[in-house]
């Protein structure tokens, strides 16, 4: 999705600068395809490691500290994906219900469009629910993948 808005973006700039002509439907499409990439991929980054990830006081932390910060951290990013997916629905049912549709001619309904959220929270809930079940199991759950280290 990405790729896919970048070309769109560089094929209206070069419409723009070479050819003087506009596609009005490009700045849309580029910001839903932005959105969509968003919601689908914040819970694979979660589990390829490629988080924020604050290690200066947990690292000091014994194991029993060190266990509970893993916790309440997978509980507290369990009930956002909750708050998340369930803060969703009204905004998708009135775009639906008002029958809301995009603004250029591409003619999507709205609702369709906003499906990243509920579908984003859902992926990011599972996410959490790894966490926790690692936490639960004694391991550290935000060590997936091979995270950036700066150190100074």
């Amino acid at each position: 999705m990405f790729l896919a808005s970048t070309v769109i973006m560089l094929n209206e700039a070069f419409g723009r600068a070479l050819l003087n002509t506009s596609y009005f439907w490009a700045e849309e499409t580029v910001r839903y395809l932005m959105v969509w990439a968003f919601f689908l991929t914040v819970g694979a980054a979660g589990s390829a490691g490629y988080h924020i990830r604050t290690e200066l006081l947990v690292e000091r932390l014994g194991k029993r500290w060190r266990q509970l910060c893993h916790f309440l951290s997978s509980a507290i990013g369990l009930s956002f994906s909750a708050i998340l997916f369930y803060a969703s629905f009204p905004q998708i049912y009135r775009y639906y219900t008002m029958g809301m549709m995009t603004e250029s001619n591409l003619d999507i309904p709205l609702w369709v469009l906003f499906l990243a959220m509920p579908i984003g929270a859902v992926l990011y809930f599972i996410y959490y629910f790894s966490c926790l079940w690692r936490t639960l199991k004694g391991e550290d759950p935000f060590a997936g993948g091979t995270p950036i280290k700066i150190d100074f």
